[in-house]
């Protein structure tokens, strides 16, 4: 009888709420806030992880634009040390390119090719120099190597017979030369551009998924901290 006595004692020492429910040891509403708060990390951790890789693939297709435009650019720009002069445009002759079999005459391709002259130190020489010549990105794609029939004509008729143009040679090997006019200056353009945008993409791509890499890490680890304070418990 003494030790229920006792027993009764101590339970009416203890508290009782005023709503009739017993306090828990672990406070339901701070489980709440932690399961949310790791939520929100995981959460925070998928987007950073998503845009890293989103970054990384924009540095990847800037070195593919670079790698075309390196391409483009030695086809674009002249070696250095050639010398120019005058030469005169003896013929300007559309030359069919087979396309795929079976493709209509609308279909076909073509190239031109614009035979010309012209002299160094009392020599003469004739070359050709081929037509289209531009970027395989900014200006036809996969198709920058050859015209439909109507552009083949436009071009070919901007080298009328006897007209004056400027030829690039080698000065050790004269004989070595290409046309050097409005065409070949559009297409160092576009080999420019292609150049400059596929560093800047490469780098920026590269750099910045770098960057958020090494953010998303270190905040990681500032998020874990409120884990441990004090009055969070399980």
């Amino acid at each position: 009888m003494g030790r229920v006595a006792s027993g009764a004692a101590r339970e009416a020492d203890i508290p009782i709420p005023s709503n009739g429910v017993s306090a828990m040891p672990c406070d339901v509403e701070a489980v709440a806030k932690e399961k949310s708060l790791k939520r929100g990390q995981r959460q925070a951790r998928e987007r950073r992880e998503d845009w890293v890789l989103r970054l990384f693939g924009t540095g990847m297709a800037g070195l593919a634009v670079f790698v075309v435009g390196v391409i483009d650019a030695n086809r674009a720009f002249l070696p250095s040390g050639l010398s120019t002069t005058q030469g005169t445009v003896l013929e300007a002759e559309l030359q069919w390119y087979p396309g795929r079999r079976g493709a209509s005459s609308s279909q076909a391709r073509y190239n031109v090719d614009v035979r010309y002259s012209y002299e160094v130190s009392g020599e003469s020489y004739t070359r050709i120099d081929r037509y289209p010549k531009r970027t395989l990105l900014l200006d036809a794609g996969l198709v920058a190597f050859t015209y439909y029939k109507n552009g083949a004509k436009a071009v070919a008729d901007g080298f009328p017979k006897g007209r004056k143009i400027t030829v690039a040679y080698d000065p050790s090997a004269p004989k070595t030369s290409r046309l050097d006019g409005p065409l070949e200056a559009d297409f160092r353009r576009n080999a420019l551009i292609e150049l400059i945008a596929g560093i800047a993409l490469t780098l920026g791509g590269f750099i910045a998924s770098r960057m958020l890499k090494r953010l998303g890490f270190a905040r990681g680890t500032r998020l874990e901290k409120p884990l441990d304070e004090p009055g969070i418990h399980w």
